[in-house]
């Protein structure tokens, strides 16, 4: 089994985030780090590191981690995305399948699939077809790795703000870790790693750092704002070089916490 840096990991994630992402590259994006951290984790449990599939991949920027340490790639999105179409323009390595059946485009075997924030979003009609075709696409020894709303902490879907019936594109469903495990056990899967993401301080702190980000990336382009604004930015960096560690440690001392933890992270292997 090899190991993988998490440093590594997370530089070239940086390096190859697309440009035309919604987020700003003179911002670190600490709450990422930690969930690439995550991720980092599911990919040591790999026999392999030839392909791999980010199924509902968004703008791409788990692919982008990814394609560091595997061969190639695949994302799969059902709307067509700038930044996504940036990752594939960028690397040969990577291809992108577009469409709600896109999973069935896939000819090969896989040795990672991901599915990150995505499960909630599928259909409760669809979701065991998702998960045969899902079985379909590795070998004894393909590993799923699953980032999905606790419901536990979040409850049921039809009272939140984001349910299907009352937000486009929105959540189906939010499970528990043992209803995944046992949807994923009937085709082969057995739990390999369960743990929990998103405590009470990483969300605190996700809200300046998105907020931040994204106001950096909507005025980047005004000249004078850009360099009026580096003493800005250079404190924000330092703020979050400092909060950065203490958010990772706190996430990983309550990470066996399902009644805290907003976010399951479900790793699973084929047997």
């Amino acid at each position: 089994m090899k190991f993988y840096p998490n440093l590594n990991l997370y530089s070239f994630y940086k390096k190859n985030l697309p440009k035309s992402n919604y987020f700003s590259h003179r911002i670190p994006d600490q709450t990422v780090k930690n969930s690439i951290d995550n991720l980092n984790r599911a990919m040591n449990v790999c026999e392999k590191n030839e392909s791999f599939l980010d199924f509902g991949a968004g703008n791409g920027r788990y692919s982008c981690a990814l394609l560091s340490e595997f061969h190639h790639g695949y994302g799969t999105e059902v709307d067509h995305s700038s930044p996504l179409l940036e990752v594939e323009k960028k690397n040969s390595r990577y291809k992108i399948l577009w469409g709600e059946n896109a999973i069935q485009k896939v000819k090969e075997k896989l040795d990672l699939i991901i599915f990150m924030d995505v499960i909630e979003h599928i259909p409760i009609k669809s979701i065991e077809r998702l998960v045969k075709s899902t079985a379909k696409l590795q070998d004894k020894g393909g590993v799923v790795y699953i980032s999905t709303p606790n419901a536990v902490r979040c409850g049921v879907v039809q009272k939140s703000g984001i349910y299907f019936k009352r937000f486009t594109y929105g959540h189906h469903k939010h499970y528990v870790s043992s209803e995944l495990i046992k949807l994923f056990s009937q085709f082969g899967y057995e739990p390999i790693l369960l743990q929990y993401e998103d405590f009470p301080l990483r969300l605190f702190i996700k809200q300046f750092n998105i907020g931040f980000s994204y106001l950096d990336k909507k005025l980047s382009h005004v000249l004078l704002y850009k360099y009026l604004s580096l003493p800005v930015i250079a404190v924000i960096n330092l703020f979050f070089l400092i909060v950065g560690p203490l958010v990772a440690w706190n996430e990983y001392v309550n990470r066996n916490d399902s009644n805290s933890g907003q976010t399951i992270l479900l790793t699973l292997k084929k047997l």
